[in-house]
């Protein structure tokens, strides 16, 4: 971002911290795909990620006089967006202990050969990212981060 680019982005973020739904439009518009790939990234579904982009921009009206402009407003945006995605991961996670709970008295049942033949066999993007979504939230931020 050059030096122009970085004062315009400046002056809406004045703007929108005096209440310029103008200023506001314009941050959603130059900050909400980004931020929504991001999310998508570190939640399991299209919907989680929605919705949390929303939140995010709302959290950000809450939250842009927390802003130090003496410091990169993408890496304040990404933080903000870490955080809530984490949350987010948190509470999902204790409800579904809550959910799951007696779970490790239940007998394994394993799979077909068949299906694990399938399986292994099959090397998409979607395996990745099921995999990614093993991980505890706090290892699945540095990949997302990232790539």
């Amino acid at each position: 971002m050059d030096s122009a680019e970085q004062q315009a982005l400046f002056e809406r973020i004045a703007k929108a911290r005096t209440g310029s739904l103008e200023a506001w439009g314009e941050l959603y518009r130059e900050f909400a795909a980004p931020i929504f790939r991001f999310c998508r990234r570190a939640l399991p579904t299209r919907e989680d990620a929605e919705d949390a982009t929303m939140e995010i921009f709302v959290k950000l009206r809450e939250k842009i006089g927390q802003y130090d402009p003496q410091r990169p407003f993408q890496a304040w945006l990404y933080k903000v967006s870490a955080n809530h995605c984490w949350d987010l991961l948190r509470r999902r996670r204790i409800r579904q202990d809550l959910e799951t709970e007696g779970v490790e008295e239940m007998p394994l049942e394993h799979p077909e050969p068949s299906q694990l033949e399938r399986l292994l066999s099959e090397h998409t993007s979607q395996e990745v990212r099921s995999a990614l979504h093993k991980l505890p939230a706090r290892s699945r931020m540095p990949p997302v981060l990232r790539y």
